[in-house]
């Protein structure tokens, strides 16, 4: 940094974003980079802060600074985040905008910062001439309160006009609905995949199915689905959307997945079925077949506009070795054999 520079809007930036990332038990420490010769020592000593700014002049050092020329005084380089890094310290690095754009210029500089933090990611601020600040956590309690505070700090006041952007896969898992509808969320990208440590059940009975059995997820196993990625400019409605689809539902966080660097939401909802006297003390095949007849009675069509059946059978056609789904179409398949004369 210059002193010409003190209390230009881009250090107003510096300060939303250290101000939403800070507190809550993380104590703050800013390391200078004052650009007035390169005698200066820029070595940390500050080992009583969890959560470090380091603010160079530019940003991170191109491959052509040498640390022994000159200028060196305006980089920070990859070798003294690690070292602030590896104290087990979050750290934010300043960066300005090169000659490129901004998406080109995270492109290339964020995975040489993932190899000191996988999950790292940038957050950029747009109004005038762009900044870029590189978030690098040192662990996974520190990743879920600082990915919330960016969270927080776009959905606020200081988001509105995508003056923040966050710069970070952003995916949600579906395994129900979701794998043929996103409703009002127009999403990036689609691609199927597995999500490890759950498995579909049919164990929900949804007020939206109008009192029928939709499909939820219980620990174990792995469950095949569809990885959705949201639009960074949309992020936080987009995410508020599925929130509202899923209101009764638990939020789940799934971090450097599907890709490295991403981060997955979904929601579970486990069972609800001890509210409903018709299952009591049922269990196995003869559980299967009643929700399988509930299911049946009811030929409303949820908020989807698929019945109860349909959801089912689609949900099969998806990901027809999910045992669970396979029995459901079974018990209707013969519910329904029994029904006809």
């Amino acid at each position: 940094m210059q002193d010409r520079y003190a209390g230009d809007i881009g250090d107003l930036a510096k300060f939303a974003l250290l101000r939403a990332l800070g507190g809550d038990g993380l104590r703050l420490g800013v390391v200078w980079y004052l650009n007035i010769n390169e005698e200066e020592n820029r070595d940390g000593s500050h080992t009583e802060y969890d959560l470090v700014f380091l603010d160079p002049d530019t940003g991170l050092a191109p491959a052509s600074a040498h640390p022994s020329r000159r200028e060196s005084a305006k980089y920070a380089y990859l070798g003294e985040v690690a070292r602030f890094h590896s104290k087990q310290r979050s750290v934010v690095v300043y960066q300005h905008q090169r000659r490129t754009s901004i998406e080109r210029q995270v492109e290339n500089q964020l995975p040489d910062l993932q190899t000191i933090a996988p999950s790292a990611w940038a957050i950029s601020f747009h109004p005038r001439s762009a900044r870029i600040f590189y978030v690098l956590p040192a662990n996974e309690e520190h990743e879920s309160l600082l990915w919330s505070k960016c969270m927080e700090l776009i959905a606020g006041p200081w988001g509105c006009g995508n003056r923040f952007r966050l710069h970070r896969d952003v995916y949600v898992f579906g395994y129900g609905s979701l794998l043929w509808g996103t409703g009002e969320v127009e999403v990036v990208s689609e691609q199927a995949g597995y999500l490890d440590g759950w498995h579909r059940e049919w164990t929900w009975i949804s007020a939206s199915r109008h009192g029928a059995p939709t499909a939820s997820l219980a620990l174990g196993g792995r469950v095949y689905g569809k990885f959705l990625q949201l639009t960074p400019t949309t992020l936080t409605s987009d995410l508020e959307a599925f929130r509202r689809r899923e209101r009764r539902a638990t939020e789940q966080i799934r971090t450097n997945f599907p890709v490295p660097g991403a981060v997955t939401y979904y929601w579970t909802m486990g069972s609800n079925l001890d509210r409903f006297p018709e299952f009591g003390g049922v269990s196995g095949s003869a559980l299967t077949t009643a929700l399988a007849r509930r299911a049946l009675s009811v030929q409303r069509v949820g908020r989807d506009g698929v019945k109860p059946e349909d959801y089912i059978r689609r949900v099969h056609a998806f990901d027809p070795e999910d045992s669970s789904t396979a029995a459901m179409v079974r018990a209707l398949d013969a519910l329904k054999d029994a029904s006809e004369p």
